[in-house]
C-alpha cells in the first residue's frame, strides 16, 4: 500500500469516527417545530454529489431527494 493511500485511509477514518459518535449521542431532531413564520419565504439548496473520483458515493441523489422532502415539510421551497 502506498504512503498516500495509507494517509487517505487514515484521514477518512478520523473523519468518520467522530461523526458516528455524535450520531449516537445526539437524538434525532424533530423538524416539525421548525415551521416558517407566516409570510416568510425560505429557500434551501440541496446538492447530491456522487462524482468524487476516489470515493464515489452510493446514493446521494436519493439522500438529496429525501432531504428536500423533509425541508419542504417545514416550509422551505
Amino acid at each position: 500500500m502506498t504512503r498516500s493511500l495509507s494517509t487517505l485511509i487514515l484521514f477518512a477514518v478520523c473523519l468518520v469516527c467522530p461523526v458516528q459518535t455524535l450520531q449516537a449521542a445526539v437524538p434525532a431532531t424533530n423538524l416539525a417545530g421548525l415551521n416558517s413564520h407566516p409570510g416568510e419565504y425560505r429557500v434551501a439548496l440541496v446538492i447530491g454529489n456522487s462524482t468524487y473520483p476516489q470515493a464515489p458515493l452510493v446514493s446521494p441523489a436519493k439522500d438529496a431527494r429525501d432531504m428536500t422532502e423533509e425541508l419542504q415539510k417545514v416550509g422551505f421551497h
